[in-house]
């Protein structure tokens, strides 16, 4: 499951993964692998380790496939309260 969220100049991938009837979840802030620099112009001193990890591979395939779901008008919107 993937629920991505937003805050101010930020958002996020919350990745929930079930294998093996174990359940694994995290929160990636993609604002500390995209951005070279922060909002008040100080350089992100780990932009270039971040952007070799296995996280950033995974949240690109998975931007990439949204904005195709999106182009192609195959993904749908549920907001619940």
């Amino acid at each position: 499951m993937l629920l991505t969220s937003s805050v101010e100049h930020s958002y996020y991938h919350n990745i929930t993964t079930r294998l093996n009837k174990q359940i694994d979840q995290r929160e990636i802030d993609v604002y500390y692998l995209n951005e070279y620099r922060s909002s008040d112009g100080l350089m992100n001193l780990y932009y270039k380790s971040n952007r070799r990890t296995k996280t950033y591979a995974l949240v690109t395939k998975i931007d990439k496939l949204l904005r195709k779901l999106n182009k192609d008008n195959l993904w749908q919107v549920e907001i619940g309260l």
